[in-house]
């Protein structure tokens, strides 16, 4: 299902299970879905006449919107590898003891509407081969010999992901209404409970759900050392991109892959291009990856995009000292295709900056803490020079004198007597009281 073989348009259907039939719950649904699917630009409306063997149908935007209801389960070869996810594995036990028990499901699919002199598909960047693997008319000839078949354009990246949100808008209401015990996402074989479902239903785009992460552990031989290293695989990447995404052995946290192939992903379908081979991205601030083109090869028969951690050996590339990435795979917005994404390694801080940046924030903080004091503090950086050690012996000085000057206050100082409540004359209104009364 996920892995798209022969480049077919991949199949956007959820399946919700149920112990027992459901109470239906569709009564304004074509309201619900437009109040969550608003940004797409979406106007589902029910056709005319409307059809009898369906709970709903809905068209438009050249997509249609089909909701049935099957009183039968689906069978146990239909969820081969639906548990194998990160998703679905903390749930296994429950996931397992669900599909056993589950005897009907609401099935909701979105397809794309064909008309003449329309294709559901489109060529595009993504067709395109990788870098290295020669022309595509000579790669479509060596694939033909090899036995694979041309590779036909997919749907556009941006058609693709509209269809999904779609679907997803839809599933999430069905589940807040009806409560399944899971939920089916097809497109990318994983199968969720109902809980889990609800949690991402707030999101509108969830990548982890449109492209199952397949993640293999490789423990050390005993009495080798060596740490466990995790390869990870984002097939359905090839749904959106026209390859795979993933990581070769790594010992780096599956959790870290994880994210940042996901990233690539986001970022690659939201600009509209792959970041280029031997370019890098990352979070500001934090670990940057290098992404390869690799060609086609028994393993990747339309190539592979490869991602690796810069500095961890990976990729026969030193760790830089510092690294400024513009907005890249994990940051917001997007850079034009081929631009944007190199990373540029900086020096480290000189000591002189590192000096004034330290005396100016401890300046700053007496500013906010002791007034005067931080005048005096940012005064004596000016004309003296930024020196951190001189601005912080300076304001603990300030401070420690600040708190015994209170200290002696609140205590009073020696020789002085504190007047008490008997010592002081009665007010006149009271006096006058006590006269009148004698």
């Amino acid at each position: 299902m996920g892995e798209n073989p022969g480049g077919i348009m991949p199949e956007a259907r959820t399946d919700l299970l149920f112990a027992g039939p459901p109470e239906l719950a569709l009564a304004r649904f074509e309201e619900a879905l437009a109040a969550r699917t608003a940004d797409l630009g979406l106007r589902m409306t029910p056709p005319h006449p409307a059809p009898e063997d369906a709970l709903l149908l809905l068209t438009g935007g050249g997509l249609a919107l089909r909701i049935d209801f099957h009183p039968a389960p689906l069978p146990a070869e239909a969820f081969a590898g639906a548990l194998e996810g990160p998703l679905s594995r903390a749930f296994a036990g429950v996931l397992s003891d669900t599909l056993a028990r589950h005897d009907c499901r609401l099935t909701v699919q979105v397809t794309v509407q064909v008309s003449e002199g329309r294709t559901a598909r489109g060529a595009g960047a993504f067709a395109t081969e990788p870098s290295g693997s020669g022309s595509q008319e000579g790669d479509s000839q060596e694939g033909a010999a090899a036995g694979i078949p041309p590779a036909p354009a997919p749907e556009e990246p941006a058609a693709l992901l509209r269809r999904l949100r779609l679907l997803h808008a839809a599933t999430a209401i069905l589940a807040e209404r009806h409560m399944p015990g899971a939920v089916f996402w097809q497109q990318s074989n994983q199968l969720l409970t109902g809980a889990q479902y609800l949690s991402i239903s707030r999101t509108s785009t969830p990548w982890a759900l449109f492209a199952q992460a397949r993640i293999t552990t490789l423990h050390p031989e005993p009495g080798e050392d060596g740490a466990t290293r995790h390869a990870l695989e984002l097939k359905e990447a090839a749904q959106f991109i026209g390859r795979p995404v993933g990581f070769r052995p790594t010992p780096h946290p599956p959790e870290e892959l994880h994210a940042a192939a996901l990233s690539f992903l986001r970022h690659a379908v939201e600009s509209g291009s792959p970041i280029p081979d031997g370019h890098s991205f990352g979070p500001r601030g934090g670990r940057p990856y290098r992404v390869r083109h690799l060609p086609a090869g028994p393993q990747a028969p339309r190539g592979r995009i490869e991602l690796s951690v810069i500095g961890s050996g990976e990729d026969g590339a030193p760790a830089p000292d510092r690294t400024a990435r513009r907005s890249g795979a994990t940051g917001s917005g997007g850079n034009g295709p081929g631009g944007g994404h190199r990373a540029a390694a900086l020096p480290p801080l000189a000591p002189p900056e590192e000096e004034r940046t330290r005396s100016l924030a401890i300046g700053i903080l007496m500013l906010a803490v002791l007034p005067p004091v931080g005048a005096l503090l940012m005064l004596s950086n000016a004309l003296f020079g930024s020196d951190s050690r001189r601005t912080g012996l300076l304001a603990t000085a300030a401070l420690g004198g600040a708190i015994l000057l209170g200290a002696l206050t609140f205590l009073g100082m020696p020789g002085e007597e504190t007047a008490s409540l008997a010592d002081l004359p009665a007010p006149p209104l009271l006096s006058a009281s006590a006269a009148a009364a004698d």
